[in-house]
């Protein structure tokens, strides 16, 4: 009878739909992303004055379903104006392609490394 009965809810999950996600996407990609992070971003003075290159800084944002930043979160930065310089460009991003699931537009999480160097 135990047999018979995990035999029954096998079936039952394979004819279950499983739900198709899309990610949220920055328009036109990721590489667009980061250009106009490149076009956009100022070095911080304060950065330069105390001559402070970054390893990544790691970037958290909420991308609702409409496609609008929210709650932006730098979760690794060295500090020296980098935090507020990286809020300040992200609050200048076009609305995102926000994350769906099974077709439908959600809210969702995206986090990426970002690298800055002083030419």
């Amino acid at each position: 009878m135990l047999l018979l009965l995990l035999t029954s809810f096998s079936c039952l999950a394979q004819k279950m739909p499983v739900p198709h996600k899309v990610e949220a996407e920055f328009p036109g990609g990721t590489s667009k992303m980061y250009m106009f992070f490149g076009k956009n971003f100022k070095y911080p003075e304060e950065a330069i004055k105390a001559n402070v290159s970054t390893g990544p800084i790691w970037i958290q944002l909420k991308i609702d379903s409409v496609g609008k930043v929210r709650d932006i979160r730098i979760l690794k930065s060295p500090g020296f104006g980098f935090n507020e310089e990286c809020v300040r460009v992200i609050k200048l991003m076009p609305a995102w392609q926000p994350a769906k699931i099974s077709g439908k537009p959600v809210s969702s999480i995206y986090k990426f490394p970002l690298q800055i160097c002083l030419e």
